[in-house]
């Protein structure tokens, strides 16, 4: 075996230059290495091993020349457990505890708080799950007990500085466990015990032929889908794909227990890749997909989804409405499932992505092509020209879009035409909290509605401009328009009174 004692020291030992704790190391291709290595333990569509030795070796390069690096040290005491058994835990521990001791006002990432304890907890949780499946020889129960008074150390650290840590407890009954301090109970000398010991211990029931080749089946989608967000960014089939693989597997709605469900809350290591600052769009987008398979009820990753994929072009206008359909197939499988938590009481769906939900909801998904089928060729030109300009104006520019509204009312071949590029405007507008702008656009959706009464309108067409025009007038400042919201509402549930008993509950 190798020696691992100096590792620990690391913990101590000041980065070379100015600075003894040295400089952000996230951008570094030996942190993305790691990362990614890492990112293997949730991913259940990935083939190839952990590389824990090369995980080591970069791990210790970044902390003894770079960056005195809180995840790091985690994930290196997690990969010396894997790699080294006891020797790797009472090294790994002890690394931790030096690093927040001597270092803690200048870890990295700095000014984290929520960070650092996020990344202890990681390090006690998988610490703890993997001895409660392994064999070692703890023949050696000096090491266990000095990994023990490791963890204390590092528990009282956070506790000092009133940090939330998780799974300490359970990470230490387990070494009491392994070092022999504490043995399981004897059942006392009655004839229940008796009566109980002598019964056959119960069989654990396996997974059935269809159950195997079921996960089987998923897992090649997860890879097809993998291997198509690979090739082609843009490619709808794709996410497609990685939701029927993601969500095919869930036949129920999570069991709840004390008003939270069983479901462990999102990996502190996914958390951190989500946040990581000056992300690349499209980049992210990928990495969205790649975490979905591993955090299925993570629905917050669901808006970010559209969010992203809503500005990236047209030419993931697809994209987005596949994400969209798939989400709201789910939500209807499970009506309710986005109003519930994980075990530690974290929301499936944070608050403001809830009201965005809310907000996606109350509009049905319409594509675009049959919006606009029934119009004539030169209609269709139009409205294709006019929407290009209104993506293409800067977010800022208002006197360029009063001009926009003045060209639509002068050029337009058709009150349809208006309508259509009216309910894009007003979105965007709405999704920008632009009233001042909003508002002229909202009193032409109604002029034209009044006017044609509906009776000559596609019934798709007029109740996403009813929709849309509602939340208008209820997002405006200032005092209700009543009888126009009345006037409204009343016209949305002739069409859909589902769509109308949504909005009440939402408005």
């Amino acid at each position: 075996m190798a020696d691992i004692a100096y590792i620990a020291k690391l913990g101590k030992k000041a980065i070379p230059g100015e600075h003894p704790s040295g400089y952000d190391c996230h951008a570094m291709p030996g942190y993305q290495f790691i990362r990614n290595e890492i990112g293997k333990l949730t991913d259940v569509a990935q083939v190839t091993e952990i590389d824990w030795e090369q995980i080591i070796n970069e791990s210790v390069a970044i902390l003894q020349f770079r960056s005195k690096d809180i995840l790091v040290a985690c994930y290196l005491a997690y990969a010396l457990v894997r790699q080294y058994g006891c020797d790797g835990l009472q090294t790994g521990s002890l690394l931790i505890y030096n690093l927040l001791y001597y270092y803690f006002d200048g870890l990295y990432p700095q000014n984290k708080p929520k960070t650092l304890g996020n990344a202890i907890s990681w390090y006690f949780e998988h610490g703890y799950k993997y001895l409660q499946h392994q064999e070692f020889d703890y023949s050696d129960t000096r090491n266990i007990k000095r990994t023990m008074a490791n963890l204390e150390a590092i528990y009282n650290i956070t506790r000092s500085h009133k940090l939330d840590i998780s799974c300490h407890e359970k990470f230490q009954q387990q070494l009491k466990t392994l070092s022999g301090e504490q043995q399981p109970e004897e059942p006392e000398n009655t004839p229940e015990a008796k009566k109980t010991e002598s019964l056959p211990a119960p069989s654990i029931p396996e997974a059935s032929e269809s159950q195997v080749g079921q996960q089987q089946g998923f897992t090649i989608l997860l890879q097809s889908a993998r291997h198509l967000l690979e090739t082609s960014v843009t490619d709808p089939y794709a996410y497609y794909l990685n939701r029927i693989a993601s969500w095919g597997m869930i036949s129920t709605i999570p069991v709840i227990e004390e008003g939270n469900t069983l479901v462990a809350p999102p990996d502190s290591f996914n958390m951190e890749r989500i946040k990581l600052p000056n992300q690349n769009p499209v980049a992210l987008i990928r990495l969205i997909e790649e975490i979905l398979p591993q955090e299925p009820f993570w629905f917050d990753l669901q808006i970010m989804a559209l969010d992203l994929l809503q500005k990236a072009g047209e030419d993931f206008q697809p994209c987005h409405d596949v994400v969209k359909q798939e989400f709201f197939h789910l939500l209807h499988r499970f009506p309710g499932m986005e109003l519930l938590t994980f075990n530690d009481g974290t929301p499936f769906l944070n608050e403001k992505h809830a009201i965005t939900l809310t907000n996606l909801k109350a509009t049905k998904l319409i594509n675009a092509a049959e919006r606009i089928s029934d119009l004539t060729t030169q209609q269709q030109d139009q409205l294709r020209n006019i929407k290009q300009v209104i993506s293409n104006l800067p977010r800022k520019n208002y006197a360029r879009e009063l001009n926009q509204l003045d060209l639509i009312n002068k050029e337009a071949i058709s009150d349809k035409v208006k309508l259509i590029a009216y309910i894009s405007i007003c979105e965007e507008l709405l999704q920008r909290s632009n009233y001042d702008i909003l508002k002229p656009y909202l009193g032409f959706m109604l002029d034209i509605i009044k006017t044609h009464q509906l009776n000559t309108w596609d019934p798709c067409i007029a109740l996403e401009a009813l929709v849309v025009l509602y939340r208008g007038l209820k997002a405006m400042p200032g005092a209700p328009i009543a009888s126009e919201q009345d006037l409204v509402f009343s016209m949305i549930t002739k069409i859909d009174m589902n769509i109308a008993f949504e909005l009440s509950q939402s408005y």
